[in-house]
């Protein structure tokens, strides 16, 4: 589906709205890292296009680990009470087998983001790198300019966005503000932690005998 099939439907969705006109809907896209948390806020409000509202980066730069974790949950704290958004999107991030050290503080401060959020009363819901690409740029293998540039066309904005980790963010809410608002297919979508959380696993029927 085209992008501006996309903003037809969006437009569609927002006008049958039984909400007054005025009302902005934030959602904020996160791209956690364990020394630099990007993120970014996009609006939309009944009958215009999505815009960006906020973007930026925040700088984890204690020393050791634990104090970084602990920082990360001061600013995470700080950030949701100033930008108060509705939906919350985040980055799925993968698995970098030549440094799981990395991997395993990236996953950490995830914990400390959901965890935030959670406090809340916000579910996280999270994409992967390919579907955000794909579904932003048209190529699931974007580099970081490409998906910079991308951004700003979509969003209608005057800059290129930077630093890239910011940009990253507006590109998960951006993605995640389509797929929450119009259900749009997304390649292995996922859902809110608390839902996958709270689902009960299949039991196996057991075989009879003979």
């Amino acid at each position: 589906m085209s992008q501006q099939s996309l903003f037809s439907e969006l437009l569609a969705v927002m006008s049958t709205s039984e909400e007054e006109g005025g009302h902005v809907t934030k959602v904020l896209g996160i791209d956690p890292g364990s020394h630099i948390i990007g993120y970014g806020l996009v609006g939309f409000e009944q009958g215009k296009r999505p815009k960006s509202l906020h973007y930026g980066v925040l700088k984890i730069e204690a020393t050791s680990f634990s104090e970084r974790l602990l920082e990360a949950e001061k600013q995470m704290t700080s950030l949701l009470e100033r930008l108060n958004p509705e939906f919350v999107f985040m980055e799925r991030t993968p698995m970098i087998t030549t440094n799981l050290t990395r991997t395993s503080n990236i996953m950490q401060v995830r914990g400390v983001c959901v965890l935030q959020a959670a406090k809340k009363g916000l579910d996280i819901v999270d994409y992967s790198p390919l579907q955000i690409k794909k579904f932003v740029s048209g190529n699931g293998r974007a580099k970081k300019p490409e998906m910079q540039s991308a951004i700003k066309r979509l969003l209608r904005m005057v800059e290129i966005p930077t630093p890239d980790d910011a940009a990253d963010g507006l590109c998960i809410a951006y993605h995640g503000l389509y797929h929450q608002i119009l259900k749009t297919p997304s390649l292995g979508g996922s859902e809110p932690y608390s839902k996958a959380i709270k689902k009960p696993k299949k039991k196996l029927p057991k075989k009879g005998k003979g």
